[in-house]
């Protein structure tokens, strides 16, 4: 069995011991790479219907993904998507095919829960550190040290521990 919880200090102590679930895993904010994947899939998905529609823009130009990357730093996999749909409500608006400037523009106008919830985030990472496991691939949390829990900037750092499978 899976299940997920925005709020796992809600849950009874219970429910979260071992036998009642195997282990505890913590998905953060989307590093870099994942960034770079999401946007593709987000781009992919919402240009696929009308490739007409995409004018300069290509899910296939890592640079343009590498570009969305690295401006959408502590976004998580729902702000891309919505910063996606937003663009292209933007370029439709505009009667033109979709920029890369609609994307950036997009990005810039979206305060992500990131920054609006920093204290929130930063408290769930603190419990993760020693309660739960980092579903964060290894390699893709090199970017990030290994906690630094009185940081201001919650982009900066990782929560969950991490175990050898």
């Amino acid at each position: 069995m899976v299940a997920t919880a925005n709020k796992i200090n809600a849950l009874p102590p219970e429910l979260l011991r071992k036998g009642r679930f195997d282990e505890i895993f913590f998905v953060d904010l989307p590093t870099y790479a994942e960034r770079e994947e999401i946007w593709r899939i987000q781009l992919e998905h919402r240009l696929a219907s009308a490739p007409e529609a995409a004018g300069e823009v290509s899910a296939e130009d890592p640079s343009l993904m590498e570009r969305l990357a690295q401006a959408s730093n502590g976004f998580s996999g729902a702000e891309i998507a919505e910063g996606v749909v937003s663009a292209c409500f933007d370029a439709y608006h505009e009667r033109q095919p979709l920029r890369e400037a609609d994307l950036l523009r997009a990005i810039s106008n979206t305060v992500p829960l990131a920054t609006m919830q920093a204290e929130q985030i930063r408290a769930v990472r603190d419990w993760a550190s020693q309660r739960a496991v980092a579903a964060t691939a290894a390699e893709d949390e090199e970017e990030f040290p290994a906690s630094t829990s009185g940081s201001a900037d919650v982009t900066s750092w990782r929560g969950g521990r991490r175990i050898d499978f």
